[in-house]
């Protein structure tokens, strides 16, 4: 073989061989990002995780409501609500529900929001409750009071309708009253 030859076939070889070597380092590489991007995943999903269980500590309470209990307390971070469900009511094609929420604090809150699931009976008779929904609610909260509050829900008649499990609440605005009161003088 002239040297032209043999100098071309040990090119090729060792060209051969570089790219073998570098498959073996890329399949060694994507390895490594793989198991990298699964740690990764993993503690994502352990984050993730933590969260959850951090706002279900944060929640001060969930609390379900039916029509006919006696109601239930809400504790928030301005203190406790009081709430209970007066009825179920057809709707168009859904419900109105009529809530009582009293405010026992000294301030008016504006601005209630508070995540709902609906407890509902499935036509098979089963029981299951709707995905949560995060509800704004319109009337303020005045202080010393109970304020009738109504809700309209779609799509779910109030024959399947059973409770709702209130979570999250929490308020936009926190109102004190425009003058202080003042003792009576004589």
């Amino acid at each position: 073989m002239s040297l032209f030859k043999q100098t071309l076939v040990l090119s090729a070889s060792l060209l051969a061989l570089a790219g073998c070597q570098s498959r073996r380092e890329d399949s060694a590489l994507g390895r490594q990002v793989e198991e990298l991007s699964q740690k990764v995943d993993s503690l994502i999903y352990a984050l993730e995780v933590q969260r959850e269980n951090d706002s279900i500590a944060i929640d001060e309470s969930i609390v379900f409501l039916a029509p006919g209990d006696s109601g239930a307390y809400i504790k928030t971070k301005l203190g406790y609500l009081t709430a209970h469900i007066d009825s179920f009511r057809d709707f168009g094609s859904g419900s109105r529900v009529a809530f009582h929420i009293g405010n026992p604090s000294s301030v008016t809150l504006k601005g209630m929001r508070a995540r709902l699931e609906w407890k509902v009976r499935t036509e098979k008779g089963d029981t299951t409750f709707s995905p949560p929904v995060l509800h704004e609610f319109l009337e303020d909260l005045p202080p010393g009071r109970m304020t009738k509050i109504h809700i309209v829900v779609d799509d779910l008649p109030a024959r399947q309708m059973l409770g709702v499990r209130a979570a999250r609440v929490r308020f936009e605005q926190v109102v004190f009253a425009a003058e202080p009161m003042r003792a009576k003088t004589r």
